[in-house]
Protein backbone atom coordinates (compact mmCIF):
# COMPACT_ATOMS: atom_id res chain seq x y z
CA UNK A 1 0.00 0.00 0.00
CA UNK A 2 1.27 3.50 -0.50
CA UNK A 3 2.22 5.38 1.91
CA UNK A 4 0.43 8.98 0.60
CA UNK A 5 -2.75 6.35 1.09
CA UNK A 6 -2.18 5.15 4.38
CA UNK A 7 -1.44 8.61 5.53
CA UNK A 8 -4.85 9.77 4.12
CA UNK A 9 -6.65 7.16 5.80
CA UNK A 10 -5.19 7.63 8.85
CA UNK A 11 -6.07 11.55 8.06
CA UNK A 12 -9.45 10.55 7.48
CA UNK A 13 -10.15 8.54 10.32
CA UNK A 14 -8.71 11.51 12.91
CA UNK A 15 -11.27 14.19 10.86
CA UNK A 16 -13.88 11.24 11.78
CA UNK A 17 -13.47 11.21 15.20
CA UNK A 18 -13.11 15.07 15.31
CA UNK A 19 -16.38 15.74 13.80
CA UNK A 20 -18.10 12.90 16.24
CA UNK A 21 -16.35 14.71 19.08
CA UNK A 22 -17.63 18.15 18.23
CA UNK A 23 -20.83 16.49 17.77
CA UNK A 24 -20.87 15.21 20.93
CA UNK A 25 -19.12 18.32 22.57
CA UNK A 26 -22.53 19.72 20.99
CA UNK A 27 -24.66 18.30 23.44
CA UNK A 28 -23.34 19.59 26.80
CA UNK A 29 -25.64 21.50 28.95
CA UNK A 30 -24.68 25.43 28.50
CA UNK A 31 -27.24 26.45 30.04
CA UNK A 32 -25.83 29.03 32.55
CA UNK A 33 -28.56 29.26 34.91
CA UNK A 34 -28.45 25.45 35.10
CA UNK A 35 -24.58 26.03 35.69
CA UNK A 36 -25.22 28.43 38.54
CA UNK A 37 -27.64 26.24 40.27
CA UNK A 38 -25.09 23.43 40.67
CA UNK A 39 -22.61 25.59 42.35
CA UNK A 40 -24.62 27.58 44.51
CA UNK A 41 -28.80 26.51 44.70
CA UNK A 42 -29.51 29.12 46.69
CA UNK A 43 -28.72 32.02 44.96
CA UNK A 44 -30.04 30.57 41.71
CA UNK A 45 -33.71 30.21 43.06
CA UNK A 46 -33.96 26.67 43.35
CA UNK A 47 -34.82 26.63 46.85
CA UNK A 48 -37.92 29.29 45.80
CA UNK A 49 -39.36 26.65 43.77
CA UNK A 50 -38.65 29.06 40.61
CA UNK A 51 -37.70 27.31 36.99
CA UNK A 52 -34.82 28.66 35.40
CA UNK A 53 -36.21 29.37 32.10
CA UNK A 54 -34.69 28.72 28.41
CA UNK A 55 -31.98 31.09 27.89
CA UNK A 56 -32.31 31.93 24.19
CA UNK A 57 -30.42 32.05 21.45
CA UNK A 58 -26.89 31.49 21.64
CA UNK A 59 -27.15 28.70 23.87
CA UNK A 60 -30.31 26.49 22.17
CA UNK A 61 -28.37 26.32 19.16
CA UNK A 62 -25.15 25.53 20.31
CA UNK A 63 -25.60 21.89 19.32
CA UNK A 64 -26.46 22.25 15.49
CA UNK A 65 -23.55 25.01 15.38
CA UNK A 66 -21.51 22.09 16.62
CA UNK A 67 -22.82 19.25 13.99
CA UNK A 68 -22.38 21.84 11.09
CA UNK A 69 -18.68 22.23 12.09
CA UNK A 70 -18.46 17.96 12.26
CA UNK A 71 -20.41 17.93 9.11
CA UNK A 72 -17.53 20.06 7.30
CA UNK A 73 -15.20 17.83 8.23
CA UNK A 74 -16.49 14.93 7.20
CA UNK A 75 -17.60 16.20 3.95
CA UNK A 76 -13.75 17.04 3.62
CA UNK A 77 -13.06 13.56 4.74
CA UNK A 78 -15.19 12.02 2.00
CA UNK A 79 -13.69 14.50 -0.79
CA UNK A 80 -10.12 13.76 0.62
CA UNK A 81 -11.03 9.83 0.10
CA UNK A 82 -12.82 10.15 -3.57
CA UNK A 83 -9.94 11.78 -4.83
CA UNK A 84 -7.22 9.18 -3.16
CA UNK A 85 -9.49 6.69 -4.72
CA UNK A 86 -8.51 8.43 -8.05
CA UNK A 87 -5.16 8.65 -7.47
CA UNK A 88 -4.12 5.38 -5.92
CA UNK A 89 -6.55 2.64 -7.23
CA UNK A 90 -5.13 -1.33 -6.28
CA UNK A 91 -7.76 -3.19 -5.03
CA UNK A 92 -6.61 -3.12 -1.63
CA UNK A 93 -5.96 0.38 -1.33
CA UNK A 94 -9.77 0.61 -2.85
CA UNK A 95 -10.58 -1.88 -0.43
CA UNK A 96 -9.56 0.41 2.74
CA UNK A 97 -10.54 3.87 1.14
CA UNK A 98 -13.88 2.04 0.51
CA UNK A 99 -14.27 1.34 3.96
CA UNK A 100 -13.57 4.69 5.80
CA UNK A 101 -15.97 6.23 2.81
CA UNK A 102 -18.48 4.01 4.47
CA UNK A 103 -17.94 4.91 7.75
CA UNK A 104 -17.83 8.53 6.91
CA UNK A 105 -21.11 8.67 4.96
CA UNK A 106 -22.77 6.82 7.27
CA UNK A 107 -21.05 9.50 9.55
CA UNK A 108 -22.67 12.41 7.65
CA UNK A 109 -25.88 11.14 7.22
CA UNK A 110 -26.75 10.81 10.97
CA UNK A 111 -25.08 14.37 11.37
CA UNK A 112 -27.41 15.40 8.77
CA UNK A 113 -30.44 14.09 10.29
CA UNK A 114 -29.63 15.79 14.14
CA UNK A 115 -30.03 18.79 12.08
CA UNK A 116 -33.57 18.25 10.96
CA UNK A 117 -34.43 17.56 14.35
CA UNK A 118 -36.39 20.62 15.97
Amino acid sequence: MHSETVFILAYSVALLVAAAGLHRLGKVNRNPSSNRAAVNPDRAGAGSGQRSENPGWPHDESARLHSVMGLTAVAATIVLLFVEAVRHHRPIELVAIGAVAVVAIATLVRLANTLQDP
